[in-house]
């Protein structure tokens, strides 16, 4: 304390302000409410193997999965504002944590939500007998792995296939897999976006399922009857077809069009592969894959080019096709989206 000699005043200092991370309330706040739980997470960077290994601990100390999940989302928060504001981590860093995170997150909460329906239902069955598979699609930052702290996820849920669960003993509580699914992806988005003492693991967003009820929640592929072949081949065809200024050549069947044409086999099977692809790309995220609905002719220009996965065009008969874009413009992003997304409008109009 001094005081000013002109005036008299009692001049008070300021207490000096805390460094680094202790400038956040937010990190005050965890520390003082999981000050025994920061220490399960390992030093550094966060990983998926650190991050699993943590909510073992945070399991093994009585919490629930989607209290353990939660408490483990709030350690890797505080983490990441160490690593940020003190060791200068870059960007890529801090998103690659938040998006191993949802990933764990998702990959726990479905199995959580399986072994519960499992026992009330039973496993869910195709019609072949195989169990029934849901697949999780990243979209938006999640899919691009550019989560940061404050995203949420957008998902689309995808089953393989129809049937009924096998029920319990007797082959009580049986439903079908459609129902089975939305009772599943129910059971995760409240494990994860639920709000509880402890916050919540991501808020998620499903409204980026394409042509489903918002009340389904999860679609499944082209032969069950809730995504038709025209929606796919609008979704893979026409829809890029209008993006690039190609519509009418390309991306349609009618009189002048080129005549790009893929026939499919609905009921038969294969295995994907990379290497049976002819893609100049030597890894496939579909590796290994069972699908039922194979391309067995493939057509470009009206000439057959592939049939049973066998490549028949000569050298050659390929063409570089070039996009008829519009000059760049601040609202060409809105004429696209308006190509993209109103079919029969003409995109550039």
């Amino acid at each position: 304390m001094t005081r000013d000699a002109a005036s008299g005043a009692v001049l008070t200092r300021e207490p000096p302000q805390p460094a680094g991370a202790l400038h956040s309330r937010l990190v005050q706040r965890l520390r003082r409410r999981y000050a025994d739980e920061l220490p399960l997470l390992p030093p550094g960077t966060p990983d998926a193997a650190s991050m699993g290994e943590t909510l073992q601990r945070l399991r093994a100390r009585g919490h629930a999965t989607g209290a353990a999940l939660r408490i483990l989302r709030q350690l890797v928060m505080e983490r990441l504002v160490v690593l940020d504001c003190e060791q200068d981590a870059p960007l890529a860093a801090v998103t690659g944590v938040v998006t191993a995170l949802a990933e764990l997150a998702l990959d726990v909460a479905c199995t959580e939500a399986f072994e519960q329906l499992d026992a009330r239902h039973g496993a869910p069955r195709t019609a072949a007998g195989e169990r029934a598979q849901l697949w999780v699609v990243g979209m938006g930052k999640l899919g691009a792995r550019e989560l940061n702290v404050s995203s949420d996820i957008d998902l689309i849920y995808i089953y393989d296939a129809d049937g009924e669960t096998a029920g319990r003993d007797g082959g009580a509580g049986s439903i079908s897999v459609h129902e089975y699914f939305i009772r599943a992806v129910r059971l995760i988005s409240t494990l994860i976006g639920d709000v509880t003492e402890h916050g919540f693991v991501f808020r998620v967003d499903l409204a980026l399922r394409p042509g489903n009820p918002a009340r389904t929640h999860v679609a499944g592929l082209p032969t069950d009857g809730r995504l038709s072949l025209e929606r796919v081949a609008t979704i893979t065809s026409g829809a890029p077809a209008r993006a690039f200024g190609l519509y009418g050549r390309k991306g349609v069947i009618r009189v002048g069009a080129d005549a790009d044409l893929a026939a499919v086999d609905l009921n038969k099977t294969a295995r994907l592969s990379a290497a049976a692809l002819h893609s100049r790309g030597k890894v496939s995220a579909y590796e290994g894959m069972e699908v039922k609905g194979v391309p067995v002719m493939t057509f470009v220009r009206g000439h057959m080019v592939a049939r049973d996965g066998e490549v028949l065009a000569e050298k050659g008969w390929g063409q570089l096709v070039r996009p008829d874009m519009p000059a760049p413009a601040p609202r060409n992003l809105n004429t696209t989206m308006r190509a993209v997304l109103e079919p029969g409008r003409a995109p550039w109009g």
